[in-house]
């Protein structure tokens, strides 16, 4: 289909979705291994890392968000219309930012003598993938094994860390064990440079082929996971961010040099507008709790720096963006304060929390995609002195 028409379907009211395996050869998957996420027996909010302040309520039911899972006919599918980002409790699976929490299970499987089109399906369309799959005779390999994380938005580091990550890390015993399959992903934007760190800290280090300018590959042994009902973007069973950060972080947190870590952006959209005035409110903050203020723009510094430094934090601020992901990094007592919008509302609630890290929604009144984001210091104030209370 011309790329013009995925467009306008993407725009539909109700979204689109296509198995990334051909049908007929689904019934020859074969599980390497598998999980079940029983969420039929989960009340909802069980999740006890998030921290909803009452001062808030009112700005928590204002918050929409442009396009979310909804049932339709017995089945979850993406819809392109406003939906309420902190639900209250309508239904006992559905998670935060029009995310429910209905895979059912997950497998690491394998397909004998497959083609794959790694770039089959764009980046925005409604599925996790962009690869393609199906059967067929061949007499000839490209490569003998290899696993496939073509994951939309994986060249990015937000969507990297969010979507593709997890399920890499997920796969780490299977790949120690088999150091001789080969990881297939896209190529890491040029603003991206820390995917190969990113993975060394990991302990992944199979050997990786970038897909961009592949448009078939003949495999012997395909490997990759498969989520019941469907891939569905951006939903990924809560264990695969647990275990992610389990690769992160010790066991015990840091008895000296504690900080309050600030992160900022030299991004077009949601810099601090009053910047100096809450540098200025977090100083007062740490030195009143003998803590240490640090600064950190995620935009311009390293990964090793930005890692070490949130290492030390109790409490993380930052405003919803690229830069949040990196709360993976925080020790086990740490809270991080993610600044979210109200209009367009969006956030990492679900990569955070999941991940077992304790998190706080801060609300404001301000558009996702708004240059500047102006922060009440009195609410500021209030949010911080309660976590280090």
């Amino acid at each position: 289909m011309p790329k013009y028409l995925w467009v306008f379907y993407s725009r539909l009211r109700i979204g689109i979705y296509r198995s990334s395996i051909y049908r007929p050869h689904k019934k020859k998957l074969i599980n390497i291994e598998g999980l079940e996420n029983s969420i039929d027996n989960e009340p909802y909010f069980s999740n006890q890392n998030v921290i909803f302040m009452d001062e808030f309520k009112e700005r928590f039911d204002k918050c929409l968000k442009s396009g979310g899972y909804k049932k339709y006919l017995g089945k979850w599918i993406w819809v392109n219309h406003k939906i309420k980002y902190f639900p209250q409790g309508e239904n006992k699976i559905v998670n935060w930012g029009g995310v429910p929490n209905f895979i059912r299970k997950a497998k690491l499987v394998y397909l004998e003598n497959s083609i794959i089109y790694p770039n089959k399906f764009p980046g925005y369309f409604n599925q996790k993938y962009t690869f393609y799959v199906k059967q067929q005779k061949i007499k000839i390999y490209d490569l003998e094994k290899a696993i496939s994380f073509n994951i939309g938005g994986a060249n990015s580091f937000q969507h990297f860390m969010q979507d593709c990550l997890p399920i890499i890390v997920k796969s780490k015993k299977f790949l120690l064990e088999n150091s001789d399959v080969r990881i297939l992903l896209p190529k890491a934007n040029t603003n991206f440079t820390s995917r190969e760190d990113i993975l060394n800290k990991a302990g992944i280090t199979n050997q990786i082929i970038e897909t961009d300018q592949i448009n078939s590959l003949k495999i012997r042994f395909l490997y990759f996971w498969d989520f019941i009902p469907y891939n569905s973007k951006y939903n990924l069973p809560p264990i695969f961010y647990s275990e992610l950060r389990k690769v992160f972080i010790k066991n015990s947190a840091p008895t000296e040099n504690r900080t309050i870590v600030l992160l900022v952006r030299s991004e077009k959209m949601r810099k601090f507008k009053n910047s100096e005035e809450i540098i200025n409110c977090l100083k007062k903050l740490a030195n009143l709790h003998d803590l240490d203020l640090l600064i950190v723009d995620t935009s311009f510094e390293t990964f090793e720096s930005i890692s070490n430094k949130i290492r030390q934090a109790i409490v993380v601020i930052g405003v919803h963006g690229g830069g949040t992901y990196n709360s993976i990094f925080c020790p086990v007592d740490c809270t991080v304060v993610e600044i979210v919008p109200m209009r367009n509302t969006n956030s990492n609630i679900n990569y955070i929390s999941q991940s077992g890290i304790n998190y706080v929604p801060f609300p404001i009144d301000f558009d996702f995609f708004d240059e500047e984001v102006e922060v009440p210091l009195t609410e500021l104030n209030m949010v911080v002195s309660r976590l280090l209370s």
